[in-house]
């Protein structure tokens, strides 16, 4: 990855369209535009006014402010420039307490970021010292949206920090200081390859550091970092550059990770990385995201449009997927996948489409709102239902979710068995706690394990070949046991048992549904075990289904099946349950539970076929 960024840097430098990201002010809110406010702080004649004015934040602007990352939690910032946390409402004692707490800390680095004495900001230090005071009354009562983010900086004679060039030379100067100023030396550069007068140590683009206690404990002396990772001036001036570029175009969130896509060539091209990054940039600004086709993660992500940007595709260009989550001030790195061609990426969104449009009628639902019918879809944002904790910010993934993802852009196996049994524990839970209700959660959650298995083996992951096939049918699923079963023979393995468990599945969902017509409950769930069954439990539930259908035929419920089928589905279950082979309870359990739900899909399209084939008799007869 740092390689891939040095490269992406050295195209970068090329062009002066993007001189502003070799500066060395940052860009604090890289990708939110729009989304930003900024909070200007105003001294004429060396007073501080009474009013702070807000303007919308534009990267485009950033050269006003000079913002730039402190060094570490309570480093000075160089300039009167900073981060700015302001409580929503300042309604309550509490939230004006909370408040001031935020202030006070911003007001320790502003004091520390303007210098006692006549400055660019104030004639002396009791000038200072009066206008301090304004400032922090003013940033107390300034409260701010709650979905808005928030820098501060200071506004001089109408003249912005960045347009005093004392405030830019001292920037310029002490930029990459932390780099050079105890670990420095001549030496040759690690990713020029080329000798150089001086090459700095300490580099820390992405978190990479040898300056860590790690090193330290190791025997390591940080004063000679230049020694192991030696980065001449210009690499490391394209390695910045590079990063603040990819934050800024080349990032996307999926719910608490991020990710960076890093685009690299086979050979060293700087004018194709150039290219790449040009249409990257276009790709982002125009109205590519019209059509409806359903997105790998997220709508309008950046893997999306390295899916969809067919100029992206040549030959020799490859991709470095990082994901990450921010700590502080620190990145933790928790997945790096290099060399991901972007037809893999185009694969990856063929096949969640092709997925999701043979489930997407049949899962979906009519939106009680509007009464818009809403197709089911299948991408990663449902995968991860099943390999993670908690929801949204609070959400925490399983370790094997990243050895899913590694899969997943690389195309390599993954055990089916370890993803099975995930799937079925989030269809236990959800059973447990929904008892088979008519709607949500646990129809649900079992339409989703349907497509999750049928999407990661499209993709490649498991070891049975149909289901590779399966993804070369993109019709819609059918709506009857036998044709279920025969659109998806990767589940059921060629082991006669499975087959069995799916149409005990589908006598069972008969028999509740009966029980829900007459006594609006569902008893014989009970007896399921929680939906962990093996080859005994699934035969011995055979009678008991028989006996008690019987008993609701008896009393003729509209929703008792008729005895021809279910003596019919009977027999054939017992026959395969019989038939040898010894599939995991996991499996077993996950056949059962697929015919139990699609009984429910089977049975309401049986019925629509039912009056549609009555009105067409109708009509027919009034002719």
């Amino acid at each position: 990855m740092i390689q891939s960024l040095h490269d992406l840097g050295r195209a970068l430098h090329a062009d002066n369209k993007y001189s502003s990201f070799f500066a060395s002010y940052a860009d604090p809110f890289a990708g939110y535009d729009g989304e930003a406010v900024v909070v200007v702080i105003d001294i004429e004649d060396g007073e501080v006014l009474e009013e702070l004015s807000l303007e919308q934040y534009a990267s485009q602007n950033a050269w006003r402010y000079l913002y730039r990352d402190p060094n570490g939690p309570r480093g000075a910032p160089l300039v009167a420039t900073g981060p700015f946390y302001p409580m929503h409402k300042l309604e309550t004692q509490a939230q004006r307490e909370k408040q001031a707490e935020n202030v006070e800390k911003i007001m320790s680095r502003i004091a520390r970021s303007i210098p006692d004495g006549p400055s660019v900001y104030f004639a002396s230090t009791e000038a200072k010292e009066r206008g301090l005071a304004v400032i922090e009354r003013l940033l107390k009562e300034q409260d701010g949206a709650k979905d808005k983010r928030f820098l501060y900086t200071v506004r001089i004679d109408k003249k912005y920090l960045g347009e005093f060039p004392e405030l830019v030379e001292k920037l310029d100067d002490e930029a990459y200081l932390k780099y050079y100023e105890k670990s420095k030396g001549r030496g040759t550069c690690a990713l020029t390859h080329a000798k150089d007068v001086e090459v700095w140590g300490r580099v820390d683009t992405l978190g990479f550091t040898v300056n860590d206690i790690s090193f330290n404990r190791g025997g390591f002396d940080g004063k000679t970092s230049y020694r192991m990772f030696p980065v001449s001036k210009p690499a490391a001036l394209a390695l910045e550059a590079a990063r603040r570029y990819a934050f800024a175009k080349l990032t996307d969130r999926f719910y608490t990770l991020e990710y960076l896509l890093i685009p690299r060539t086979l050979e060293e091209r700087p004018e194709l990385l150039l290219d790449l990054v040009r249409i990257i940039d276009t790709a982002r600004t125009g109205e590519r995201f019209e059509d409806k086709t359903v997105p790998i993660a997220k709508a309008e992500g950046v893997i999306d449009l390295v899916a969809d940007e067919q100029g992206l595709n040549r030959a020799g260009v490859l991709f470095d997927l990082l994901f990450f989550q921010r700590n502080q001030a620190q990145l933790a790195l928790l997945l790096h996948l290099q060399d991901i061609p972007p037809t893999r990426l185009g694969g990856i969104k063929a096949a969640i489409n092709g997925t999701s449009l043979r489930y997407g009628r049949v899962f979906g639902y009519t939106d009680k709102k509007d009464k818009e019918f809403k197709p089911f879809r299948v991408n990663l944002n449902v995968v991860k239902n099943f390999f993670s904790t908690g929801k949204g910010v609070k959400i925490n993934f399983d370790p094997f979710f990243f050895h899913l993802l590694e899969a997943i852009f690389h195309e390599r196996k993954v055990n089916e068995a370890t993803v099975l049994v995930a799937l079925m524990d989030k269809i236990r839970i959800a059973f447990k706690n929904d008892g088979d209700d008519y709607h949500l959660p646990f129809h649900t959650t079992v339409h989703q394990a349907i497509a999750t298995r049928s999407l990661l083996g499209a993709l490649g992951l498991f070891h049975h070949p149909t289901y590779l096939l399966m993804e070369q049918h993109s019709e819609p699923i059918g709506l009857a046991p036998e044709v279920f079963i025969d659109q998806h023979q990767a589940f059921f393995k060629d082991q006669p048992a499975l087959r069995g468990a799916f149409l005990i599945g589908v006598l069972t969902s008969m028999l509740t549904y009966a029980q829900y017509d007459s006594l609006k409950s569902k008893p014989f769930l009970n007896k399921l075990n929680n939906l962990n069954l093996g080859l005994e439990e699934l035969r011995a539930l055979v009678p008991q289904l028989l006996t008690k259908i019987h008993q609701y035929q008896s009393r003729k419920s509209g929703y008792s099946p008729s005895h021809f089928t279910v003596t019919d589905l009977a027999a054939e279950a017992s026959s395969l349950l019989m038939q040898g082979g010894k599939p995991s309870r996991d499996d077993l359990s996950f056949a059962f539970t697929t015919g139990m739900v699609m009984q429910d899909k089977f049975a309401i399209d049986a019925a629509r076929k039912r009056k549609a084939e009555g009105e067409d008799a109708e009509s027919s007869t009034a002719s």
